[in-house]
């Protein structure tokens, strides 16, 4: 997989409304149904959009470089969750207003499918992505991309006052090798789409900060663009050495200077080549001994 671009459908969004979306990429075993592994969601953005805009449609493009393997037992799956919120402050849009908004039309004949009921496509993802044989292009010594995902589950996080450091997972180069980590992706998103927020975020190796980035800020009704470039970083990792993301995030209400704690999620994708896609070189620390995660002790899949 060496790049995916994508669209989400804003036409049906108000010019008072603003609306919060994810779009995911991710490579799963075909038996899966869904993953919360890293390595298996290897890439992430979120996007706020503001029906203000003249432009209701942003095209998101994901460029992996080297890209990466989908072998002949896996699938690849590109989706996106969006929610909609009206200009009455803390007032999600009501689930029964959207589906309104996305009557169905009349059905059309799909060959092989017969008569499908068609809709206003209302925040509906377009998307093409480019799929080479594997040898050919940029990858052909076989060196590929492996996404470790700090933290290595989703947790919404809350706000700390006084810009207090948000530590994430910690990785860990178990290979005899060092390993290339060539970028990070960013994926960071406001739950409460009225409260503003500031991001910054420090990556380390073996605790010496290596790379600051300080992602788009978030301002409610104004639209900003999506975490979608890959961050360069092109450091090695050194046989035992660690990798580890902190961050600090600050919120407030837009016409007031004073912290606001809400609640939001941030992932960084750390992106590093490797040629055994049997198994992972960054393995979360305190989680060596346990079969690269494979044991689940507490029961969250």
């Amino acid at each position: 997989l060496m790049w995916v671009t994508a669209a989400l459908n804003y036409t049906e969004i108000h010019n008072d409304e603003g609306v919060e979306s994810d779009v995911c990429v991710t490579i799963v075993p075909q038996s899966k149904k869904n993953s919360v592994s890293s390595g298996e969601e290897v890439f992430c953005t979120h996007e706020s959009y503001y029906g203000g805009d003249d432009d209701s449609i942003n095209k998101i493009t994901f460029d992996f470089g080297l890209g990466f393997p989908l072998g002949p037992d896996t699938k690849l799956d590109i989706a996106s969750v969006s929610k909609i919120f009206t200009s009455k402050l803390f007032t999600p849009l009501p689930e029964d207003e959207a589906k309104s908004r996305d009557a169905p039309k009349s059905p059309v004949e799909v060959p092989g499918l017969g008569d499908v009921s068609t809709s206003l496509d209302l925040l509906a993802l377009n998307f093409e992505a480019l799929i080479v044989p594997s040898g050919t292009g940029t990858n052909e010594d076989g060196v590929g991309l492996r996404s470790a995902r700090s933290p290595l589950r989703d947790r919404s996080i809350f706000p700390l006052p006084n810009s207090e450091v948000m530590p994430l997972t910690e990785f860990k180069n178990v290979e005899d090798t060092s390993i290339l980590v060539r970028g990070l992706g960013i994926f960071r998103s406001m739950l409460n789409h009225y409260v503003a927020g500031d991001t910054s975020i420090r990556i380390l190796i073996d605790g010496k900060e290596v790379k600051r980035v300080c992602p788009v800020p978030h301002r409610p009704g104004e639209r900003s663009a999506p975490f979608d470039a890959v961050v360069p970083l092109n450091v090695d990792i050194p046989p035992g050495s660690t990798i580890r993301v902190e961050h600090d995030l600050t919120s407030h209400l837009p016409e007031e200077d004073v912290f606001k704690p809400t609640p939001y999620d941030l992932a960084v994708y750390v992106l590093y080549e490797h040629s055994d896609f049997s198994s992972d070189a960054l393995v979360a620390v305190g989680e060596e001994e346990l079969g690269n995660g494979e044991l689940d002790l507490n029961n969250d899949g």
